[in-house]
């Protein structure tokens, strides 16, 4: 999702057609907001499309970690972070 998402967001920006949302403003804001379990396999992938999207001009990126309840499986029970 993340290797399209440079596209999905030209899109937004620009609108489809003339005068829709966006129509090319250069003052326009666009949150991303990614969703995750804070696991990943691909960590080298995900770093380079994060930072792809993030270099854009006016563009949020807002990581949001879903933890799990069960015991042992939660984010506050690992021990390191690499």
């Amino acid at each position: 999702l993340l290797s399209g998402l440079g596209h999905i967001l030209d899109t937004a920006r620009h609108g489809v057609g003339a005068g829709g949302i966006g129509a090319g403003t250069s003052d326009l804001s666009q949150l991303v907001l990614i969703l995750a379990d804070g696991r990943f396999t691909e960590r080298e992938r995900l770093t380079a499309a994060v930072r792809e999207v993030a270099s854009r001009p006016g563009v949020c990126l807002a990581f949001l970690a879903l933890d799990a309840a069960a015991a042992g499986t939660s984010l506050l029970d690992m021990q390191t972070v690499s």
